[in-house]
């Protein structure tokens, strides 16, 4: 037996061939592979949003950042943004309560 590693060694020694026709092929390792990955996503995402929602909110923040302080100028500066906030948006909120 004769082999021939791929990088070429010939593992025998002192062979000797007689034949009418001799054919030396090479050897192929092959392989192959192959991967898929699929992903998908659906999803509905409803979102409400009101003057009202967002004026309550906001007051709600502001007493919040008020009750987190003892500095009284910071719960007026927290009491007049919530008010001002309720002001600036009163049409608003009286077209979302109609």
């Amino acid at each position: 037996m004769l082999a021939i590693g791929a990088d070429g060694n010939v593992a025998a020694a002192n062979i000797a061939i007689q034949a009418k026709d001799v054919a030396i092929t090479e050897a192929r390792e092959s392989s192959s592979s192959s991967m898929t990955t699929k992903q998908s996503s659906s999803g509905i995402t409803l979102a409400l949003s009101s003057p009202i929602i967002t004026a309550a909110q906001t007051v709600q923040g502001m007493a919040q950042a008020a009750s987190q302080t003892k500095d009284v100028r910071m719960q007026a500066l927290a009491a007049a943004g919530a008010g001002l906030n309720v002001y600036n948006n009163v049409d608003d909120i009286k077209t979302a309560a109609n």
